[in-house]
């Protein structure tokens, strides 16, 4: 067993997308910086992975704000990553169809065209959803103004916006049912227009408006717009990890974080471990946590460094659902189908409650679905398959325990599991031939692979395998979200644990912020740049 030590300006567990956030903003002011990654390649769940011929994408579907003066293209441009990646711009962010209420809606993606469409589909609603996009636009403008402001134009924003501030801050201890109810009866309509609550891991009735209103909005609005990355998110994770390196940044893949030291109320030191088993020991100034923060505090830390009430608070936290996620690689081009979408919903039963949801959960029976959902990246990407074929996956909610009955006393995934794991591939499969109206899709499949709450959990160590933080429900999200800052001056965290939120455009947000206060606190402390 090798014992050595390196001493770093700032150490990053985790090389998530938050992690080389805020670590590509140090390296690139001239700090000493490591990642020390987990798994075999950077990301998180932006990744991607291969099974003969067929590219699949982990998780990411929609990523938004990534043209000129987008969101995520000005987080980029901080250190001059804007034109490493390629993004393809959707035009419509989902297909909806109900069939019980005669509902086949292409969702565009800029605000204008939604809300008309809206108002085609449903004209007995018109004047609730004018209003109710005229309130609430505003809000999100004001945010967006906000983060990209100086001081002198936070003043400014300040005055403009200040009656759309008051009307978001009191969305933070309400539901986005709380939000829209007023403004939208019909429950069609309803269903239409929140639709992309499912990204943020739960329904209306429970996700909260703030995380709502800023998800949703932050497509539609001019500026932003709807983007997927050519080559798969794992070709925007990799980028970002190469331009760290060519910043010299030293990335190890494959290296557990097994324990943190720490003195005078101050993280000292990481120690690691590698796929053989060799520990090293690295010291750093700064220590950011782009990982699960329950692992981290509870697992990680000596006991004694972190106070009780932290440590009750995070306990106390739920994290969001996990998900089973049906990856197949078909022999068909589904374009002959007559699908040229990129996401196809179809739901069948509106009623569906949180109680039906929870029982479904414990059950993991997946054979009478509310709604069933198909994504087609070879209709958004064609280099993920050969011509002629295409990729799809499908997504519903999961929590581990059923997955977790069926597995070995000694922890392994034996017969049982799989077995378990092959009854809900077929289930997925089949509601994936009855979105798609192929009827037939089985004898297409190539491949076919299932993710469960123990993959997300053993490929990234999140709490329960879940798959976007913390559950955004009021109480918990945004505002109310795990501060960046902790009871250690030095650690901070980034990443979908903490403020602002999970997504893709949540975490790099989180990133810039710790990659900005990191820098504020490095000065402070008289660690300047070499």
């Amino acid at each position: 067993m090798n014992s050595t030590e390196s001493v770093y300006d700032v150490i990053c567990v985790g090389a998530g997308m938050g992690g080389l956030t805020a670590a590509n903003i140090l390296a690139y002011n001239g700090y000493k910086v490591l990642i020390v990654e987990k798994h075999t390649v950077p990301g998180g769940y932006c990744t991607n992975f291969k099974r003969k011929d067929f590219r699949f994408d982990a998780s990411t579907h929609i990523i938004g704000g990534c043209k000129p003066g987008g969101t995520i293209y000005n987080i980029l441009k901080q250190f001059e990553a804007e034109n490493s990646i390629e993004f393809i711009e959707l035009k419509e962010l989902y297909h909806w169809i109900d069939p019980n209420n005669k509902i086949d809606f292409h969702a565009p993606v800029a605000l204008p065209e939604f809300v008309d469409g809206l108002v085609k589909l449903f004209p007995h609603e018109e004047k609730g959803i004018r209003e109710y996009h005229k309130k609430y636009t505003n809000c999100i403008k004001f945010g967006l103004e906000w983060k990209k402001s100086g001081v002198l134009g936070k003043i400014k924003t300040f005055f403009e916006y200040f009656g759309s501030m008051v009307r978001f801050l009191r969305l933070m201890n309400k539901t986005t049912d709380d939000m829209i109810d007023p403004y939208i009866q019909d429950p069609a309509c309803k269903a239409v227009l929140t639709a992309l609550c499912s990204f943020f891991g739960l329904s209306s009735e429970k996700l909260a408006a703030s995380m709502f209103l800023v998800g949703d909005f932050s497509y539609k609005l001019e500026g932003e717009g709807a983007f997927y990355p050519k080559g798969g998110s794992g070709q925007f994770s990799q980028s970002l990890a190469e331009i760290f390196i060519k910043n010299r940044g030293n990335l190890l893949l494959g290296t557990e974080v097994t324990k943190i030291t720490y003195s005078n109320k101050l993280a000292e030191r990481i120690i690691t471990r590698d796929k053989r088993g060799n520990e090293k020991t690295f010291k750093g100034s700064v220590i950011i946590a782009n990982c699960d923060a329950t692992h981290f505090f509870t697992d990680l830390c000596p006991p004694e460094a972190i106070p009780e009430a932290y440590i009750h608070k995070i306990k106390n936290l739920e994290p969001s659902y996990s998900v089973v996620i049906l990856f197949a690689g078909l022999d068909i081009d589904v374009k002959k189908y007559n699908i040229e979408e990129y996401e196809r919903w179809v739901t069948w039963d509106l009623d569906f409650s949180s109680e039906k949801l929870n029982s479904m959960l414990k059950t993991a029976d997946y054979s009478n679905l509310p709604m069933g959902n198909v994504t087609i990246y070879s209709n958004i990407d064609p280099t993920c398959c050969p011509p002629g074929k295409s990729v799809i996956s499908c997504l519903c909610y999961a929590i581990p325990e059923p997955f977790e009955k069926v597995v070995q006393e000694d922890g392994t995934h034996g017969e049982f599991y799989k077995e378990f794991k092959a009854k809900i591939g077929d289930q997925l499969l089949e509601q994936a031939a009855k979105v798609m109206d192929i009827p037939d899709l089985a004898s297409h499949v190539e491949i076919l692979e299932l993710a469960t709450p123990l993959t997300l959990k053993r490929y990234t160590s999140n709490r329960g395998g879940a798959f976007i933080g913390w559950r955004m429900t009021p109480d918990q999200a945004l505002l109310n979200n795990l501060p960046q800052e902790t009871p250690l001056r030095n650690v901070f965290l980034c990443g979908h644990w903490t403020y602002p939120s999970g997504g893709v455009a949540g975490v790099m947000m989180s990133g810039e912020d710790v990659g900005k206060k990191v820098l504020k606190y490095l000065k402070k402390i008289k660690r300047y740049p070499i």
